[in-house]
């Protein structure tokens, strides 16, 4: 039951809520020792220190002087967000196992259908409910609604950022609709490994608030999922692969994202005339996502193991000009470089094993490695939502959950 409390939904919702960039305030030390003071507590009363936790904070503490030592400054923001999450994420698991997948499908859906009735408000109030949304929400920061155009507000449950005259995207309670989509498809991803149904009728309900974000990425991550499904049911196959092309050849002429895809093309490769954009204006510069990939690669190469420790560019030294990624795979190339990647890839290869065994599917094993690859194209992949799969892969044993289809279930 999606309704009914215990103590999962509460971590769920948690880890959700900090995972959505939206909501003010929660990206501060404070807020962050605040968590570690209560889960520590948690810890304590429930008999969790164990060796593996002290392990993990062991670790963290480890890498994160690792870095402060090469990259020449304390980073000692970015460790006390790690052994906030990782200690959240460590009780998380600790209390309810593989279960933890079944919280996070049914907390996305939550969120996913709450976000239909704001959107709607949105949609046909217009000015009238930014007006409301400016009297009882805070605005987004600069970084995530740059322009002063934009139409920025966050509710804890509902975000709006629209640009004024253009036609409003449902956020949902994230700071954009694109990354609203890329959770809207892993509940779903996740509720077709549990239920083996690909249209079941969460998938039916999901698919109202996925087309509301009117997402490039959502559609082609969407597009991905099923293709792979439909692939190993030859009967569908192809009219599923017809059905996705439509529907892909309707987003592509939506005029905005024909717009979208048509800048992105003309940047890839051009990226020396982005700095020279960054160095007129005096201004910091957020290439297309093609383009953060490409130079985030170029600072892996000259940085391969522990980064650089900075979120721009190195080229900004011989162009002139601040130019900061607007992928999450190209932030943590830059900042942790190669270090970090293989860290987190053996952890979803380890999971994807482990969920494999336990829904009884075997292309989970490559499945999940690039669906995260997707996301990370385009959006952060260290949040406390993502920390959760990374540490799974640590916690859980493949022997434990062999075909456990009764555990994955609370």
């Amino acid at each position: 039951m999606i309704f009914k409390f215990d103590k999962g939904w509460m971590y769920s919702t948690l880890l959700l809520l900090f995972s959505t960039f939206a909501i003010p305030y929660t990206a501060s030390l404070p807020v962050y020792s605040f968590i570690v003071s209560i889960f520590f507590i948690l810890i304590l009363r429930n008999h969790l220190l164990t060796k593996r936790l002290l392990f993990i904070w062991l670790a963290v503490l480890i890498y994160f002087s690792l870095l402060s030592f090469i990259h020449g400054k304390l980073e000692y923001y970015r460790c006390a967000y790690y052994l906030c999450w990782l200690s959240v994420v460590y009780v998380f698991l600790r209390k309810k196992g593989i279960a933890v997948f079944y919280y996070l499908e049914k907390t996305i859906y939550f969120f996913a259908l709450l976000s239909i009735p704001f959107y709607f408000l949105e949609f046909t109030l217009g000015n009238s409910f930014y007006s409301l949304m400016r009297v009882f929400g805070s605005q987004l920061s600069a970084n995530l609604a740059s322009t002063e155009y934009r139409l920025a507000y966050n509710i804890i449950v509902y975000t709006t950022n629209a640009i004024q005259g253009e036609i409003p995207r449902n956020c949902g309670i994230y700071f954009e609709p694109g990354y609203h989509a890329c959770f809207i498809v892993l509940s779903m991803v996740l509720n077709y490994f549990r239920t083996k149904k690909l249209f079941s009728k969460q998938h039916i309900y999901l698919l109202i608030p996925l087309l509301t974000t009117i997402s490039t990425t959502g559609v082609l991550l969407y597009s991905f999922f099923i293709l792979v499904i439909a692939l190993r049911k030859n009967v569908f196959a192809f009219l599923s692969i017809v059905l996705l092309f439509l529907v892909v050849i309707f987003f592509m002429d939506i005029p905005f994202i024909h717009d979208k895809i048509q800048i992105a093309y003309d940047q890839i490769g051009n990226y020396d005339e982005i700095f020279a954009k960054s160095a007129a204006w005096n201004s910091v510069v957020h290439p297309d996502r093609f383009v953060s990939l490409q130079l985030g690669i170029i600072d892996l190469l000259k940085y391969p193991i522990w980064g650089r420790g900075e979120i721009s560019s190195s080229l900004g030294v011989f162009y002139g000009g601040d130019i900061i990624p607007s992928s999450g795979l190209a932030h943590l190339m830059m900042y942790y470089g190669g270090s970090i990647l293989c860290i987190f890839t053996v952890l979803l290869i380890k999971i994807s094993s482990i969920l494999s065994n336990s829904y009884g599917l075997p292309y989970i094993k490559w499945f999940i490695p690039l669906f995260i690859l997707f996301i990370s194209i385009t959006y952060y992949i260290d949040t406390p939502i993502f920390l959760l799969l990374y540490l799974s892969g640590l916690l859980l044993r493949k022997k434990q959950y062999e075909n456990s289809t009764n555990d994955i279930q609370p």
